[in-house]
């Protein structure tokens, strides 16, 4: 049975300075998630969902606190954790198939198969540009799984899409998910997205931003849409927006 991976976060606080005072913006977030799981980070926009995945990434510093991958520390911008961004990070100047071989743990065959997952594979050989935003954004995340990370974080990812586009590649992020069976930590202010998605959805709120609550999810997958009109997920909906209007 391989290893699985675990994500560790201890009494992590982050804030900010600005002239000389200190604006903290995360306080006391305590997490272990393990492979596989999806977890999701659920808050209003500008609780610091962001903030928490970047001083996981390693993009930020935390203040107080650690983070583990692996019984690891997580330092700067640690290569072992891709991330999809809300933005398109895809390399204009490069053709589909070159964005993801640009990972040197990627090969060509590799990076075909992961192609044909997101269904890429006949635009291989096409710069993004020529591709809409949908289909940028299931570049991004076939280079985010290639590789074999250990755990992948995406921000908001599918937040500018509409909403045809954006069911459809959270359906698609599930597939690609159940081939890896990794940890994939997703944050998002759309609850529905977080139940259709999610193990677990940790909701986060107040200011500083703590842990709220954390509330594990009963269905079973593959999770049709038809899901979202069920008296359960609705209920599930429910409580989890009553918790984000209390803070």
């Amino acid at each position: 049975m391989p290893k699985r991976t675990i994500l560790h976060l201890e009494q992590l606080h982050k804030s900010y300075s600005v002239e000389g005072k200190d604006f903290p913006v995360l306080e006391n977030i305590d997490l272990t998630i393990k492979s596989p799981e999806i977890v999701s980070i659920v808050g209003r926009s500008g609780c610091g969902k962001t903030t928490l995945l970047n001083v996981i990434a390693g993009f930020l510093q935390p203040t107080h606190g650690k983070v583990y991958l692996d019984g690891k520390e997580v330092h700067a911008n640690d290569q072992r954790i891709p991330m999809i961004f809300q933005q398109d990070t895809v390399f204009p100047w490069l053709t589909v198939h070159k964005n993801l071989t640009i990972n040197p743990l990627v090969n060509a065959e590799e990076s075909h198969q992961w192609l044909e997952h997101v269904e890429l594979g006949e635009k291989k050989h096409i710069h993004p540009k020529f591709l809409s935003g949908g289909m940028r954004k299931r570049v991004e995340m076939a280079r985010a799984f290639a590789g074999k990370p250990p755990m992948v974080l995406a921000d908001e990812p599918f937040g500018f899409l509409d909403p045809v586009t954006k069911r459809r590649l959270q359906g698609l992020l599930s597939e690609v998910w159940a081939k890896q069976r990794t940890i994939v930590l997703f944050s998002t202010h759309d609850v529905e997205e977080s139940l259709i998605l999610s193990d677990r959805v940790v909701v986060l709120g107040g200011s500083p931003a703590r842990i709220q609550r954390i509330i594990s999810i009963p269905f079973l997958r593959p999770r049709p849409e038809s899901l979202r009109f069920e008296p359960e997920f609705q209920h599930l909906r429910k409580e989890v927006e009553e918790i984000l209007e209390m803070k």
